[in-house]
């Protein structure tokens, strides 16, 4: 029986973990992606416990990395007009042994899943664009853009798109946007500063339909910031929120970047169209907690 070809569009946390998955069952994949180079950005920060379940059970140290290089946030509250209207504790509503949301930034997820795949013999053909797709009767056929420029016509037997909410395998194969829109924008960053409440703590702040949460990463003082506004209201620089809404206001806020102002999205979605499939879970939202399980069984 010969080897079957796979082929992976999209070396993010869904990506990079369905390759280092195929790897560890011996078998090869060809993973690609347009970027030149990883994403500095913090984007997605938190990893849910059954994420970290997930990876436990391959025995690849994986978990214990992630363990260490994050923060466990075992509580989340919502604020508004000074009172508390959400209290969620994991401690008491989720099983042994993750009871807690990891917060770990998404570029550490991706460097230490990019480790492991290439341990296991894998690569990542980064600057790799997939420009088009033709479903044949057991496989794909792809033409591929290099870094270079240069095209290459290619065959596989299973084409994965875990290329994220703009998906271009799902576009390539005339699958549509399975999610919605949100009539919401938002501006992102992280910072350093200082306030009253624990450092594991997650808090969010409602005033008037519009945002502002705080997540912790790793780091003291280290939080990613999160505000959404309605559109037409962006928050000017030095705005305040009314007293009242923030029991504990920061203190000595010190941005380390310059925060992003974009149109709030979510998608997820798992479809497949003939040899061609799409693992998304992507969303836009930079303080969304991110799972990076592939859904998909191996049976020996």
């Amino acid at each position: 029986m010969r080897e079957r070809k796979i082929m992976i569009v999209g070396a993010g946390p869904t990506g990079l973990t369905l390759a280092h998955e195929l790897l560890r069952q011996g078998v090869q994949v060809r993973l690609i992606e347009k970027a030149p180079s990883a994403s500095q950005n913090t984007k997605a920060l938190g990893v849910w416990p059954r994420t970290l379940e997930l990876f436990a059970r391959t025995r690849t140290g994986i978990a214990q990395e992630m363990l260490d290089l994050g923060v466990k946030t075992p509580t989340f509250h919502v604020w508004s007009e000074g009172k508390r209207l959400i209290h969620l504790d994991f401690t008491h509503h989720l099983a042994d042994p993750y009871r807690f949301a990891l917060m770990i930034p998404q570029t550490e997820t991706e460097a230490l899943l990019t480790r492991h795949v290439l341990d296991l013999g894998g690569t990542i053909e980064r600057g790799t664009e997939l420009l088009s797709l033709t479903q044949q009767g057991e496989g794909v056929e792809v033409m591929l853009r290099h870094a270079d420029g240069q095209e290459e016509i290619a065959r596989t037997d299973w084409l994965i798109g875990c290329d994220g909410a703009h998906s271009v395998v799902r576009h390539l194969v005339g699958v549509p946007f399975v999610g919605k829109t949100f009539p919401q924008r938002f501006v992102a960053g992280n910072v350093r500063m200082q306030w009253n409440f624990p450092p594991d703590e997650a808090h969010a702040f409602l005033y008037r339909g519009n945002t502002i949460a705080f997540f912790p990463l790793p780091e003291a003082f280290r939080y990613r910031v999160v505000i959404t506004y309605q559109p037409g209201e962006a928050p000017r620089e030095r705005s305040r929120w009314k007293r009242s809404s923030m029991p504990s206001r920061p203190m000595g806020v010190l941005p380390e970047r310059a925060l992003r102002n974009q149109a709030g999205l979510i998608a997820s979605s798992r479809i497949s169209v003939g040899s061609s499939t799409m693992c998304l879970d992507a969303s836009s939202w930079p303080g969304t907690p991110l799972t990076c399980s592939p859904s998909w069984q191996h049976r020996a």
